[in-house]
Order: C-alpha cells, then sequence, then structure tokens
C-alpha cells in the first residue's frame, strides 16, 4: 500500500513544483515587456503636442519668415498665392459660361465685344455712338471712322494682343488699401502688370510693386505718365473725340494741351507704345457689367473687365474703401472720415462696381487681395 502512494506523491509534488516555475517565468516575462513599453516612450513627449507636417526647424508652419526690412505678417509673398496648374492656360471666357453663377454674373461676358480700337474695327454704330458722344459735352459730331483712319496715320492699327499666349495678369487700382500692405514683391511676380490714371511707384515700391506693362488713362488723368519703360505702354480709354484727336496730336508739333483742364504733351511716348480702346467697350462694361448704374464706368472697373478679356488669369489689388467707407489713394492724404471725389462726383457706381468684384472673386473669376483696410 504505501509503495503505491508514494510514486502518487512523487508525481504531484513535481507538479506543483512545474506549476510554480511556469508562474515565475510568464510574472517575469510580463515585467521585463512593461518595463520596455515605459523606456520606448519618450517622456518629454507627453507634453508637447507632435509636430505638424509641414513644419520645419528653419521655418514653423504659418509662421512667415523675418527679415530687417520685412516685418512678419506684413507682406504677401508670391509663394504664398500658388498659381494655377502652369499646364493649363484657363479661359477666363469659359469660367464666366458656367450657368450656375449668381445673377450679378450671369450673360456678362461678351468675347466678340470690340475690345480693342483697330482698322478692323473703327466703326461704331447706334444707339453707341450716341451715347458716346453725349458722355462729355465737347464738340463731337465728328464721324467716328475718319476719326480712327486719322488716328492711324500715327500709331499702329493691328491688334496688340495675339491669340495663343496665356497671359497672367495683376490689375493694380490705387485704393488706400495698398499703403502698408507691401503687396509689391507679389504684384511684380505677375506676367502683366496692368495700372490705371495717376498710379506713382516711385517711393512706393514696397506696397505697389515697380512693374508696369500697361497704362490705362484718359487725357486728364495721364499727369506723371513717362513713356513705357518706366509707365508702360498707354492705353486710352476714350470718353469723347477730343481724347482721341488728344493722343494723336502729341505726336506732332501741335499737340492739344486744353480739355477738362490742362493735358500733358511731353509723355516720352512712342507712337508704337499707344493704343486705344474701343468706345464699345465702354459702353458694354456700363451697360452690362454695371448694368447702367452710374454715368459711366470708373478707370479700375474697365481695367478689370479688360483684363478679363485679354488676360487667362487675374489677381486684383488696390480696391476698396477704407474701414469708414471711403475711398482714397494710396499716394494722398485724406481725413480718415472724408468722401473722396470718386463718391462726392456720382458720376461712378461704387456699390455695383465693388458688388461685382467680389462676386467675380467669390466664384474664383478672378483673385481679389484685400491690402490694408486701415
Amino acid at each position: 500500500m504505501v509503495h503505491k502512494i508514494m510514486p502518487r506523491c512523487r508525481f504531484v509534488s513535481f507538479s506543483i513544483f512545474l506549476f510554480v516555475i511556469m508562474a515565475i517565468f510568464v510574472f517575469i516575462r510580463h515585467q521585463t515587456s512593461w518595463e520596455e513599453s515605459v523606456s520606448l516612450e519618450d517622456p518629454m513627449m507627453r507634453s508637447q503636442p507632435a509636430v505638424k507636417p509641414e513644419e520645419t526647424k528653419d521655418q514653423p508652419a504659418g509662421k512667415p519668415k523675418e527679415t530687417k526690412d520685412q516685418p512678419a505678417g506684413k507682406a504677401e509673398e508670391a509663394e504664398d498665392y500658388p498659381r494655377r496648374d502652369s499646364t493649363i492656360c484657363p479661359n477666363i471666357g469659359t469660367l464666366l459660361a458656367n450657368p450656375n453663377l449668381p445673377r450679378i454674373l450671369k450673360s456678362k461676358f461678351h468675347p466678340d465685344v470690340k475690345v480693342m480700337l483697330t482698322q478692323d474695327t473703327k466703326t461704331l454704330d447706334e444707339p453707341i455712338n450716341s451715347w458716346w458722344k453725349k458722355l462729355q459735352p465737347f464738340d463731337n459730331k465728328r464721324d467716328f471712322t475718319e476719326l480712327a483712319e486719322d488716328l492711324f496715320t500715327v500709331i499702329p492699327g493691328e491688334n496688340p494682343f495675339s491669340p495663343g499666349v496665356c497671359r497672367r495678369c495683376a490689375v493694380v487700382g490705387t485704393a488706400g488699401r495698398l499703403k502698408g500692405a507691401r503687396q509689391g514683391k507679389l504684384i511684380d511676380s505677375f506676367d502683366i502688370v496692368i495700372r490705371m490714371n495717376r498710379s506713382p511707384v516711385k517711393g512706393y515700391e514696397v506696397d505697389v510693386g515697380s512693374k508696369t506693362s500697361y497704362h490705362l488713362v484718359y487725357p486728364e488723368s495721364a499727369v506723371g505718365y513717362r513713356g513705357a519703360e518706366s509707365s508702360g505702354k498707354l492705353v486710352l480709354f476714350p470718353f469723347k473725340v477730343l481724347d482721341i484727336e488728344w493722343l494723336k496730336s502729341i505726336f506732332t508739333t501741335h499737340p492739344i494741351s486744353k480739355g477738362w483742364t490742362h493735358l500733358p504733351t511731353n509723355l516720352g511716348l512712342k507712337p508704337t507704345d499707344a493704343m486705344v480702346i474701343h468706345p464699345e467697350f465702354i459702353y458694354y462694361v456700363a451697360k452690362t457689367w454695371l448694368e447702367g448704374k452710374g454715368r459711366w464706368a470708373s478707370a479700375g472697373a474697365l481695367s478689370v473687365v479688360w483684363a478679363l478679356h485679354i488676360c487667362n488669369e487675374v489677381d486684383v489689388f488696390g480696391f476698396g474703401a477704407n474701414k469708414y467707407g471711403n475711398w482714397d489713394h494710396y499716394y494722398e492724404k485724406f481725413s480718415s472720415k472724408e468722401k473722396d471725389p470718386f463718391r462726392r462726383t456720382g458720376v461712378h457706381d461704387a456699390n455695383i462696381e465693388e458688388t461685382v468684384r467680389m462676386e467675380l472673386h467669390k466664384e474664383k473669376i478672378i483673385r481679389f487681395h484685400p491690402g490694408n483696410p486701415a
């Protein structure tokens, strides 16, 4: 009997021994794994947020580089506004043909409108002819075709804008919003820079840039124009017969010097650097784009719509009222609450012009850079 019990006791003891050994092994293994998992975690990472993918040691994301002459948060850089795919040339006419556009933009863009006055477009049909000649009370009885033919004895009569060229343009207004905006470098990065009226750049380069490709003026606003090399090619938008006669006259020995005010006559301009917007285009902007509100479109509105017709991509700078709702200029000083001539005269309807511009921006037809509204 004793001999039968002993083997069983040995077996039970051995089983207990194995169980204890296995339990110790499992405990040690678990302890080691836990310690390894703790040691792999950097305790400093527990208190620091993860670094965003776009941040680097050299330049944290969201913070512009600071330099001695360019405070952080001030300048708009070209890289901050990447262009559309450079392999694709946008077609603004196609964008504006979208049937889902808001009412204010529907049916506005007429690709067949006469944009430039050339040998092929030297007629002015009714009722546009009568409308144009009534804009300003000068002697406007002269036949338009005869007037154009006379002009083309001096300046070229060909369309200066050949098809098949992709043009990326900046339209630069004169609003006080440009002052302190430091947008000059960005403006100069465009293929074409369009300015208007009195738009001085000397001394304002940091804010408005130094490049000018085309300068839109009427005779009374051409003060300060200094030739294509510094002021860009001259683009005349004529509001009366005298305006076209003036352009021809500045290339003769008897320039016309009297209009609403004294007219500049020594512009340093070559005949090959002058061109004229067709009066039909002025009518089209006033009646179609601005719905007949205001007597005629401002130089700014004309410039933006003109850019829509000659460019494939349009960015707009230097437009809009200051924080008091008034329109000032970056090169002049108005008292902050004073209305400037743009609103006082009633010639232009600032509200419809701003509405159209902002709808174009909203629908991504243009890109508007608001600048500094102070």
